[in-house]
């Protein structure tokens, strides 16, 4: 064996760098399941909205029907009292806790109940305010507001 052996060897070579893409699948795996989680997150923030306005919607009926049973003279401010305080939790406090009289009713009317439009909408505020008797156009109106209020910011 020569004692030059070494430098009969090839000259020292590194690899070529590995290229930046395709990334190896690895960074394909991650990168399905970041896109996995935001879709599903997005779901689930869309539809856990709607869900709960729902449960809000059904405590609001079933108060609804807990009011027909008190007596004609407390119905009028207990419906009243409902319909602020659902509009309230729908709208937030923004959007209705300064409303009142006509702003008020103009506000039910062009968010479901249509039905506490002018002439009955007075009535029906004279009622909330101990000057008459309840009405049941006020319930079914009442009814409609509850079912088809929708927050301006959802998509229909």
């Amino acid at each position: 064996m020569n004692a030059d052996w070494v430098t009969q060897l090839a000259p020292e070579r590194a690899p070529p760098a590995p290229p930046w893409w395709p990334p190896a699948m690895g960074w394909w795996f991650l990168a399905a399941l970041i896109l996995i989680g935001i879709a599903s997150g997005i779901v689930w923030w869309k539809y856990s909205g709607r869900r709960q306005r729902r449960r809000v919607q059904r405590a609001a009926l079933a108060e609804l029907e807990r009011i027909r049973s008190l007596s004609e003279a407390s119905q009028p401010p207990a419906i009243q009292h409902l319909m602020r305080r659902y509009a309230l939790t729908l709208y937030g406090a923004g959007a209705v806790a300064s409303l009142s009289g006509e702003a008020w009713l103009r506000f039910v009317a062009s968010h479901g109940g249509e039905a506490f439009a002018e002439p009955d909408g007075r009535k029906f505020l004279a009622a909330a305010y101990g000057k008459d008797a309840a009405q049941p156009q006020w319930f079914r109106a009442a009814e409609a507001f509850i079912r088809h209020a929708r927050p301006t910011t959802e998509a229909p």
